[in-house]
C-alpha cells in the first residue's frame, strides 16, 4: 500500500490532535477452515425428494392425465416443500421416441397453475436409451427472483406434448428433485457463493444440528464479522456462535435473508470460532454462514469509497453538464464540493460490458464480456478485489443482472445484493434507487467503523420509464419551456419522462448524501458518481441505447467529491473513459493498482498538485459494442476518440472498416462526417490502427467458464427490458 497523499495525510494528523482519534477496522483476513462435527451425515433425511413413475419407490405420487389433444400431464404431489436456495433443479428420466415438447408450471400454496408461472417449449430429442433432463429451478419465473413465491413451491404440473400432435411416444421413468446439500463430503466444509433472498457471500452450508469450527488466529481487540441465513426449512433455529468467552445467541428466521453478527475479540489466544445448532426442529434445514471478516483496528485511516453509478445516464441531460432542467439539484451540489470530468466516455452503449471495464479497468475487447452468454474470466483483478486486500469490506446493490453475478461482478464482494434483495421481480420495475436505500442505508449504519467500498447501481432512468408523479411534478413547475401533454409526440413524452427518472433518481442519491452528513462520514468518504452508458431519442434515427456509437449513448458524467482531498468546484476538460475510474480510485487512496489495469490514474488532476499538468498527453479512448442480429448495422463496431476526433468503425473479417469521423468540438451533434476529408486521412489510418490492435490482441485472459447460461426466466427479462427483440 502507497502512502496517502499529502492532503489526506493531513487531515487524518489534524483528527489525531483531539482526545481521541478516529478508530477505524480494516479486513486483515477473509481465510478460515471450517470444520463441522454433528449427527452422521447417512441418517439424516435427505432434502432431496425422488418419485419411481412405475408406483414404487415413493408413497408420494404424481397425478397423470391425457388432455384432448393427446398431451400427458402430470401433476405432482401437495405439500412438496421446495426451497429455492436449496434445491436447485427437477430431474426428469425419460426415453424418448419421437420429437416432442415439455413445458413445466409451478404453483405456490393457495395458487392455481397459471401461464406467467410456466417455462414452454423446451424440447426433447429422441434417444435410444433414457437420459436425464434438468429444469431449473433458477428459470422458474417467482420462486427464487420475484416475492410471490415467499411461502415456497409447493407442486409442480409437467406437460409433454408431440411436435405433431397426438400422443407424445415417450417413458417416463423416475422425477426427483435435487440438491447440492445430500451428498457427504466429509467433515471439512468447502466455500462457495451462497445466496439468500437475492444477497450472496462467499461461504459455507451445513446440515444442522451440529458444531461448526472455524480456524483462525485472533488477538485481543480484533472483531469477527460474519452473516447466519437458514434455509431448507420453515421452522426458525436457534443458533449460537463463540468467539473465546464472548458468545452470541440468536435465534434464525427461515428464508428471511441474513443475519448480521459482529463479535469482538476480548482476550488473546484465540485460534476458533464455533457455530453450535443444538436443535434443528426440520432435518432438512441447512444453515449458510457467509462473508466473514476477521477485523483488527486500521494502523492507517483511510476513506470510505462509495461508487454510485447510475444506469443509462447521458451527460447532457444534468444540469452539473449544463442542461436548463431541474434534473439534478443534489449532484449538482455535489459536484460543486468536488471535481467534474467534462469529456467522460463509456466504454460500450450497454451495461454489461461497460460495467465489466468499470470494475477491470480493461476495455470490452481485452475483458471479453460483451454478449448475453459470457462473463468476465476469474482471472482478472476487480476494482473490488483491490480494495478487499487493502483492508476493505466490499458491499454492492445491484439492481441491473448485467452488472451482478451474471457477468461475473461479484469477485470481489464480500455482501453482492441483486434485484431480488430489493423486492424486484424479474419484470422492467426500473426505478430502483428508492428499493435500494433502505438496504444501504442499513448497511452503511451495521458497517459503522469498517472501512468499506460500496458500489451502487440503480437502474432508473432505465426503460420502460415510469416516473413517480412528483419527479414529473418537480420538472413542469420549474421555469423551462415544456410542450403540453397532449401537445406531446410519444418520443418527446419518452424524453420527458426519462428526465423525470433522472429526478427520482437525484432525490435519492441526495437522501444518501444525507446519511453521510448525518453520521459525520462527508469529509471522509470518498464518492464517485457516473453512469455505464447514454440513451437515445431521435437524435440520429434511433431510440434506447446499444445502438449507435453516437455520444448520446456514450458520454456519460464523472463526478468525484473528498472533501479531505478534492479541492471544491473543480472542472477538468479532459477525455477520460471509465477504465481510469479504478485506477484514479487506487491512486487517490494510495493503493497500488494491478498491472494489468488499461487506464490511467488521474489523481494527480484531482489533488491540486502544483507539479502535475491537466495537459497530459492524450491517448486513444476505446469504445466497443456488438450489435444484436435486430438492428440496422448488426456486428461488432468500435469508437476511437483522440479527442477532439472519433472515428467509427465496423468489423467484417477481423478488420477495421472505417465507416465515419467527426469532429466532437466543431460537430458537437456528429451531423458532418469527415470520413473522406483528404486533409484527414492520415488520423484516419492512425485511428483505425488503434481499432485493429484491440482487434487483434483480443482478451487478456480466456478460460473456459466465461460462457453463462441463460435461463427462460432471464430471457423474459431480457426482452421486457429491450435486450432481445
Amino acid at each position: 500500500m502507497r502512502p496517502l497523499p499529502i492532503a489526506a495525510l493531513l487531515t487524518v494528523t489534524l483528527a489525531a490532535c483531539g482526545a481521541e482519534p478516529p478508530e477505524q477496522f480494516e479486513v486483515i483476513s477473509r481465510e478460515v477452515t471450517w470444520r463441522s462435527i454433528g449427527a452422521a451425515t447417512e441418517t439424516r433425511t435427505p432434502i432431496g425428494a425422488s418419485w419411481s413413475m412405475d408406483g414404487a419407490g415413493s408413497e408420494q405420487a404424481w397425478r397423470e392425465e391425457s388432455l384432448a389433444d393427446g398431451s400427458l400431464v402430470l401433476t405432482g404431489p401437495d405439500d412438496t416443500a421446495v426451497f429455492p436456495e436449496v434445491h436447485h433443479a427437477l430431474a426428469l428420466s425419460i426415453t424418448v421416441n419421437a420429437p416432442c415438447t415439455l413445458s413445466v408450471a409451478w404453483r405456490d400454496r393457495g395458487q392455481e397453475f397459471a401461464d406467467d408461472r410456466r417455462i414452454s417449449g423446451m424440447s426433447l430429442a429422441p434417444g435410444a436409451d433414457a437420459r436425464q433432463f434438468l429444469v431449473m429451478l433458477s428459470d422458474l419465473r417467482g420462486v427464487a427472483d420475484a416475492p410471490d413465491a415467499e411461502d415456497g413451491v409447493e407442486s409442480f404440473e409437467l406437460r409433454i406434448a408431440a411436435e405433431g400432435g397426438g400422443a407424445p411416444d415417450v417413458e417416463l421413468h423416475a422425477l426427483s428433485l435435487m440438491t447440492d446439500y445430500d451428498t457427504h463430503r466429509g467433515d471439512t466444509l468447502a466455500e462457495r457463493r451462497l445466496r439468500s433472498n437475492g444477497v450472496s457471500r462467499q461461504g459455507v452450508a451445513a446440515r444442522v444440528p451440529g458444531r461448526l469450527t472455524g480456524r483462525l488466529r485472533m488477538a485481543r481487540g480484533d472483531r469477527i464479522r460474519l452473516g447466519l441465513a437458514l434455509v431448507g426449512t420453515n421452522e426458525p433455529l436457534d443458533v449460537r456462535v463463540v468467539v473465546g468467552t464472548e458468545t452470541r445467541s440468536l435465534r434464525c428466521t427461515p428464508n428471511a435473508g441474513w443475519t448480521e453478527v459482529a463479535l469482538d475479540v476480548t482476550t488473546d489466544g484465540i485460534d476458533s470460532l464455533v457455530v453450535e445448532v443444538e436443535h434443528a426442529p426440520d432435518p432438512t434445514a441447512v444453515l449458510l454462514i457467509g462473508g466473514l471478516l476477521h477485523l483488527r483496528p486500521a494502523a492507517q485511516v483511510l476513506p470510505d469509497v462509495i461508487l454510485y453509478v447510475e444506469d443509462t445516464l447521458r451527460a447532457d441531460r444534468l444540469g452539473t453538464y449544463g442542461y436548463a432542467r431541474p434534473t439534478d439539484p443534489n449532484l449538482q451540489r455535489i459536484a460543486g464540493e468536488g471535481a467534474v470530468f467534462e469529456l467522460a466516455f463509456a466504454t460500450s452503449n450497454w451495461t454489461r460490458p461497460s460495467s465489466s471495464s468499470l470494475m477491470t479497468s480493461l476495455t470490452p475487447s481485452a475483458h471479453g464480456n460483451q454478449t448475453h452468454e459470457q462473463r468476465i474470466p476469474r482471472g482478472l483483478e476487480t476494482l473490488a478485489e483491490t480494495l478487499a486486500a487493502a483492508g476493505y469490506a466490499t458491499l454492492s446493490f445491484v439492481s441491473n443482472y448485467h452488472a451482478g453475478e451474471w457477468s461475473g461482478l461479484a469477485q470481489g464482494f464480500d455482501v453482492h445484493s441483486e434485484p431480488a434483495a430489493f423486492g424486484l421481480p424479474l419484470a422492467p420495475d426500473t426505478l430502483t434507487s428508492a428499493r435500494i436505500h433502505g438496504p444501504l442505508a442499513s448497511a452503511l449504519a451495521s458497517y459503522e467503523g469498517v472501512r468499506v467500498f460500496v458500489l451502487v447501481h440503480s437502474l432508473d432512468p432505465h426503460a420502460p420509464y415510469a416516473p413517480p408523479p412528483e419527479a414529473v411534478a418537480a420538472l413542469h413547475e420549474a421555469t423551462f419551456d415544456i410542450m403540453a401533454v397532449g401537445e406531446e409526440t410519444e418520443l418527446s413524452q419518452q424524453s420527458r419522462n426519462y428526465d423525470a427518472e433522472i429526478r427520482h433518481n437525484d432525490d435519492w442519491l441526495g437522501r444518501l448524501d444525507q446519511e453521510l452528513s448525518a453520521r459525520g462520514r462527508q469529509a471522509d468518504t470518498l464518492l464517485i458518481f457516473t453512469s455505464d452508458h447514454g440513451e437515445g431519442f431521435g437524435e440520429h434515427g434511433s431510440t434506447d441505447h446499444h445502438r449507435t456509437l453516437y455520444q448520446e449513448e456514450l458520454a456519460v458524467p464523472l463526478v468525484l467529491r473528498w472533501p479531505a482531498a478534492i479541492p471544491a468546484g473543480l472542472r477538468i476538460d479532459q477525455a477520460v473513459s471509465l477504465i481510469d475510474v479504478a485506477p484514479t480510485i487506487t491512486g487517490l487512496i494510495g493503493v497500488d493498482a494491478p498491472p494489468g489495469w488499461q487506464g490511467r490514474d488521474l489523481s494527480a488532476q484531482l489533488l491540486g498538485d502544483p507539479t502535475a499538468t491537466h495537459e497530459v498527453t492524450p491517448r486513444p479512448i476505446l469504445i466497443e459494442t456488438i450489435a444484436p442480429d435486430d438492428q440496422p448495422l448488426p456486428g461488432r463496431h468500435l469508437a476511437v476518440v483522440l479527442f477532439p476526433h472519433k472515428l467509427i468503425v465496423r468489423v467484417t473479417d477481423d478488420r477495421a472498416q472505417a465507416r465515419q469521423l467527426f469532429d466532437l468540438v466543431a460537430d458537437p451533434d456528429e451531423r458532418r462526417d469527415l470520413i473522406g476529408d483528404p486533409a484527414r486521412a492520415e488520423l484516419v489510418t492512425r485511428l483505425a490502427a488503434v481499432a485493429q490492435q484491440a482487434i487483434d490482441a483480443g482478451p487478456r485472459i480466456v478460460d473456459e467458464e466465461t460462457l453463462v447460461p441463460m435461463g427462460a426466466a432471464m430471457r423474459e427479462w431480457m426482452e421486457e427490458m429491450g435486450y432481445l427483440r
